[in-house]
């Protein structure tokens, strides 16, 4: 998770009810029956259905920055994920950016259950979060890649 120091708005819940959970096989029945679409800015996350924010231009040229820095660094190995799902136990999340180990993403008929790496400002349900400032330098760890200051994200 990267904080830019920007305010983005929190998620809206949209499960039925505080102990309506939905599981991911209810959610794929959801988008396969047409009830929620590409255009609908949802995520599953810790079982309830959560309306997204609209990104900003700021988030936006930021992320792009980052995965075009990301996809030349880490090489055939790893595949940068940019706002595509991850699936969980109870979640489905689609961070700003995920890194997966290719073997992860070649020819699997369902999304990762894995990242090295997730870059996400909103909310998610994820096992190692650390939070940025703009003047931080980060390295990964998991994975080769290249060194980043934050603050070049938005130059």
């Amino acid at each position: 998770m990267v904080s830019t120091g920007a305010a983005r708005p929190g998620p809206d819940r949209l499960s039925p009810g505080r102990h309506a959970r939905v599981t991911v096989a209810e959610y794929h029945r959801q988008i396969d029956a047409g009830r929620l679409g590409e255009d609908d800015r949802v995520e599953l996350l810790e079982g309830e259905i959560v309306e997204m924010s609209p990104q900003d231009k700021p988030h936006a040229w930021a992320l792009a920055r980052l995965n075009r820095i990301l996809t030349r660094a880490v090489g055939d190995a790893y595949v940068v994920r940019p706002q595509l799902p991850l699936t969980f136990s109870d979640s489905e999340p689609e961070p700003d950016l995920a890194v997966v180990r290719a073997e992860d993403e070649a020819g699997a008929t369902r999304h990762p259950a894995t990242a090295l790496l997730v870059v996400d400002p909103g909310s998610g349900t994820y096992r190692d979060i650390r939070t940025a400032g703009i003047d931080a330098s980060l390295t990964a760890v998991a994975f080769p890649g290249p060194q980043i200051v934050v603050r070049t994200l938005f130059d």
